[in-house]
């Protein structure tokens, strides 16, 4: 009858029949017990079953009467979890409150849940989850790489919660930030917001007290200027140079801001890039120029831009 009484109280908890539920409890059911307890130690739980389905009342009723916010089921995974990951920010919030362990114990596609939460897209419970004391400071891909290149609503607000909460800013990564996404080579926050555009997020980077590295190198030698320059991010490159970005770095090719930004024809990238007093003609160590990549790419007026600037025809 026991366990006849918990089954019924998760399958109510399940489909968030808030009156069936408090009956039971009010029965004597255990509010702890598992599915199918007998065969299983892992088994999910009302409180599981009721925050994975997004039952605020019901989550409400259960922690009430005394469930386990940090019961783990199969995999390590707990009701807040599940919660997480169905975007339930509402249940997040209240098993939070009720000391939800921010830090479970589980990996995600081998991914903490903070970083899993970014990934996903769920920023509103990602900056939740930064506000209750998660860790900020995870191996891998740390969250405010995972969030630097976020763009739209809740993006700027969760950079600047995560730097808040004192993540170091300047620590690279090598490998996918989520599966299938591009391999990073030892990128920051700060490339990787300046090569997705990410105005605000750049901004916030490089604010007084956070101490970005502007000219942090990546294994092939590319800044945050020359990522910029290559993706043609007019305003994040104006950004980079005003914060000291060095015009003249060039990456492991010997390419430089202006030659990758030639190569690629952003012509106003070119132009702010001149106007910083970018080297038109250094040479990469094939004798290419700004102005050969240009032409070679059939970039006409990129190629009259660099030639009225000074930059010496090929040849000559």
């Amino acid at each position: 009858m026991a366990n006849a009484q918990s089954d019924d109280l998760i399958s109510a908890a399940a489909g968030g029949d808030l009156s069936t539920v408090n009956a039971l409890l009010k029965s004597g059911a255990d509010v702890n017990a598992r599915l199918n307890a007998c065969c299983s130690k892992d088994g999910e739980t009302a409180l599981v079953r009721a925050s994975q389905n997004g039952h605020l009342q019901v989550v409400q009723a259960l922690l009430a009467a005394g469930a386990d916010v940090n019961l783990q089921c199969s995999g390590g995974r707990t009701p807040l979890v599940y919660a997480a990951e169905a975007t339930h920010l509402d249940v997040v919030k209240v098993l939070l409150a009720a000391k939800a362990d921010p830090n479970p114990k589980v990996t995600l596609l081998g991914r903490t849940l903070l970083v899993r939460a970014i990934n996903m897209n769920h920023l509103e419970v990602a900056r939740a989850l930064v506000e209750a004391g998660t860790n900020v400071t995870t191996a891998g891909p740390t969250p405010l790489m995972a969030a630097a290149g976020k763009r739209g609503p809740g993006s700027l607000e969760l950079v600047q919660a995560i730097l808040a909460a004192h993540a170091d800013v300047n620590i690279g990564f090598d490998g996918a930030i989520y599966p299938g996404a591009p391999i990073l080579d030892g990128t920051t926050p700060l490339g990787v917001a300046a090569s997705s555009g990410s105005l605000d997020i750049v901004q916030a980077l490089l604010a007084p007290g956070f101490f970005a590295n502007v000219n942090a190198t990546q294994r092939a030698g590319n800044t945050p200027l020359t990522i910029a320059s290559a993706k043609g991010r007019e305003d994040v490159v104006r950004l980079l140079l005003a914060a000291k970005g060095d015009v003249n770095a060039a990456d492991d090719s010997g390419k430089t801001s202006l030659m990758l930004a030639a190569e690629k024809g952003h012509l106003e990238v070119v132009r702010v890039l001149l106007v910083a007093k970018a080297n038109v003609n250094v040479k990469q160590p094939d004798g290419s120029t700004a102005l050969t990549l240009a032409l070679k790419n059939n970039h006409p007026e990129v190629a009259e831009l660099l030639r009225s600037a000074g930059a010496i025809p090929p040849n000559n």
